[in-house]
């Protein structure tokens, strides 16, 4: 039942206020004023309206006191627009409002408002649509039901709303020709089923009736808000038996298709997601749409892994390389410098991902251009032309005089700089994995994996390094030791991705594994992998996976936020050794989990030790720990190693919940911010805080300030 109480205990928020000014001020989001509202497209967003003031009205759930953010969205397109807070990071009563594009936004240049939809995620969220037109910007208002503040997501593009798309089922595919259309998945069902990616998505239908004889290309390379995959089909239901053509990944995480068409044949276009939903903008015709813009190096495929023999218990190894460049222009090929390619091993043991296994990267010589990478192989440039493949083995991508320490590299800039052409014994700078490792009656049941990653200077500097590594499942002959393919390569995906896709056996997926990408403002990207296992007697297994992608800042720490009064035990590292005369240290991080948080640290800064053992390019550490608490989300911290601005990042996991109710926000620490949490989920009707100790309505609050100020033991 929603409880709006339009009169206040003013004892009550006497006491919060008086307490809330001897705290800290909040600060206000950055866009706050109308002036200074956030430019966006189609997509979800992430905002907060805690810290916010004043400088809009709306004709619904509005007044004078309504803390409100401010967006400005450009059309893409003309058509019916939705605006939702019907999302899961919604927290609290929110109200939306669009209006033309001049500030202040008011009620009288409102175009459209909205309190309280129904949505499938939760109550007293918002939703409306409007009718844009292409080019045109509007304003968009974020508020809140009187004084009500939190965290939302926004998501704003074509269908949506808390209802599925009308294209949701097979059966009501919409029809289509040549063209450019835009569509979403948020709120579809996952009913079709493909080749190229194992696990079911939220999928929606397209009936393409083919207006000419000939290759028809269908992708979304132009713009997608999520991963996405696209399959086209003879019929209904989309399935994998009358697939005609499938792809994930063409163009970073985006998808592209070719197929023979029939003129006035028709057939089933479906576009899904690999793990999530969003906005997407589909084309389809001939000649291909335009692909990323400038050269755009991918790890097309790992053609063979060549063993060079063991040194001391430890193996050498390397990886061949299909190399494509799917860009608009030509890359840079320089002997001995870009691209180079750095070669990784990791294995799937007990539930876990651990990588067991670094190379050197191996850097260019000469380049050949031949057909192979889905497109048309341009016939002019330089370097790798557009659409071209280049070809080189396993053996040859070994000699150790083009294998490159990957501290002359920097990942973010893709500048490679000079390095010895030296050469050692059989495991010198290849792929090191130690025997050991690969021991199948030691890790009965282990996945394994080898990745690819580039680095292209070109590819780098044209804003395109982000779909630059490719991994394959491999088998292990437990007499050679030669590595095999086990699969075709997942191209595009770091090997990090292979925790979940692969989790509970090759090509079915751990649900329980989360992956997802972190980035440096104006830098390089990480990416995340977590899992919570519930353990035997009421205990959880917290496991996190960082992957530094192509950060030269590099990771320095990781920080884990424990409720009030949660013990830990059994904290965990992980890292990978270097070898070859990498100068890096080996050190272990240092673990604390003596305070509010579960942390690992680097145990010396940049300024002690530019060489520490600070989280590299293309390196993956593991961090877990055992806790009686079961999880929630909290804001987990990375800590970044090279001095800049910011000096982290932080991002939302699962985190060990508060055992003291008077930790309301889960922090870790009994503090002023919880009342202020409390307030605001009480204002917004949250059963758990309006219902807090048993007692419904006003007397809610006087339980939870006598917790509060009970503290925590």
């Amino acid at each position: 039942m929603r409880y709006r109480s339009h009169t206040r205990p003013v004892s009550i928020l006497a006491c919060a206020l008086a307490l809330g000014a001897a705290g800290a001020a909040l600060a206000q989001p950055a866009n706050n004023n109308c002036a200074n509202a956030v430019v966006i497209g189609n997509g979800t967003f992430s905002g907060t309206t805690v810290g916010a003031t004043n400088d809009g009205s709306a004709s619904c759930g509005s007044s004078a006191s309504n803390a409100d953010v401010w967006y400005r969205y450009v059309a893409p397109a003309t058509g019916t627009i939705t605006v939702t807070t019907c999302n899961p990071g919604t927290g609290y009563d929110t109200v939306l409002s669009v209006h033309s594009a001049a500030c202040p936004g008011t009620s009288g240049t409102q175009i459209a408002c909205n309190d309280d939809a129904s949505c499938a995620f939760a109550s007293l969220r918002s939703t409306l649509t409007f009718s844009a037109v292409a080019g045109t910007e509007y304003l968009i208002r974020v508020s809140g039901f009187s004084s009500a503040v939190g965290a939302f997501e926004l998501s704003v593009g074509p269908g949506g709303g808390g209802q599925p798309p009308v294209n949701d089922a097979c059966a009501s595919a919409t029809a289509i020709g040549n063209g450019t259309f835009n569509g979403t998945t948020t709120n579809a069902a996952a009913d079709g089923t493909t080749s190229c990616v194992g696990s079911a998505s939220p999928d929606v239908y397209y009936r393409y009736t083919a207006p000419a004889t000939g290759t028809v290309v269908a992708s979304t390379c132009t713009a997608a808000s999520f991963d996405t995959t696209i399959s086209v089909h003879a019929a209904c239901p989309a399935t994998s038996a009358n697939e005609i053509a499938c792809n994930n990944d063409f163009c970073g995480t985006r998808s592209q298709v070719s197929f023979q068409a029939v003129q006035g044949q028709q057939y089933i276009v479906r576009v899904a997601g690999v793990s999530g939903s969003g906005t997407f903008t589909l084309t389809l015709g001939d000649p291909p749409p335009p692909g990323p813009s400038g050269p755009d190096v991918t790890h097309h495929h790992i053609n063979g892994i060549a063993n060079f023999g063991a040194v001391g218990g430890i193996r050498g190894y390397a990886l061949g390389s299909d190399t494509c460049n799917i860009g608009t222009q030509g890359l840079a090929w320089v002997n001995s410098g870009t691209p180079a390619l750095g070669m990784n091993a990791y294995r799937l043991h007990n539930g876990r991902l651990l990588q067991i296994g670094l190379g050197f990267a191996k850097t260019a010589c000469c380049v050949s251009n031949g057909p192979g990478c889905g497109t048309t192989c341009s016939s002019s440039g330089t370097g790798l032309r557009p659409g071209c493949m280049d070809v080189y083995g396993a053996s040859y991508n070994g000699g150790q005089t083009r294998l490159a320490p990957r501290s002359v590299i920097n990942a973010y800039t893709g500048v490679i700089g000079s390095f010895p052409a030296t050469t050692g014994d059989a495991a010198f700078r290849r792929l090191q994995v130690a025997q050991t490792d690969l021991n199948t009656t030691t890790f009965a049941g282990a996945r394994y994996f080898v990745e690819g990653a580039y680095i292209a200077t070109d590819d780098a500097q044209a804003g395109n390094a982000m779909n630059n590594n490719s991994y394959m499942i491999v088998n292990v002959n437990q007499s050679s030791f030669d590595l095999t393919p086990a699969s075709g390569t997942f191209t595009g995906h770091p090997a990090i991705w292979a925790w979940r896709d692969h989790g509970l056996g090759i090509n079915t997926p751990d649900p329980s594994v989360s992956v997802f990408s972190v980035d440096v403002p104006q830098e390089g990207r990480f990416w995340v992998a977590t899992k919570v296992t519930q353990l035997p007697g009421g205990r959880y297994l917290y496991d996190y996976a960082v992957y530094n992608l192509n950060s030269d800042r590099s990771g320095y720490s990781l920080s884990v936020p424990k409720g009030a009064g949660v013990s830990v035990s059994n904290a965990g590292f992980n890292d990978v050794s270097y070898h070859s005369g990498e100068p890096y240290s080996g050190t272990d991080w240092a673990i604390d989990s003596s305070g509010s948080a579960v942390s690992w640290t680097c145990t010396q800064t940049f300024a002690q030790n530019a060489n520490a053992n600070a989280l590299r390019w293309g390196t993956m550490y593991n961090f877990w720990f055992e806790s009686e608490s079961a999880p929630t989300t909290g804001q987990v911290t990375l800590g970044l190693f090279k001095p800049g601005t910011p000096d982290s990042v932080s991002f939302d996991a699962p985190v060990p919940s508060s055992t003291c109710t008077a930790d309301y926000d889960g922090n870790g620490t009994v503090e002023v911010a919880d009342i202020f949490t409390f307030l605001s989920a009480w204002f917004a009707g949250d059963p758990a805080a309006y219902e807090f100790g048993g007692t419904p309505g006003v007397p809610a609050i006087f339980a939870f300030l006598s917790a509060w100020f009970a503290g925590c033991n």
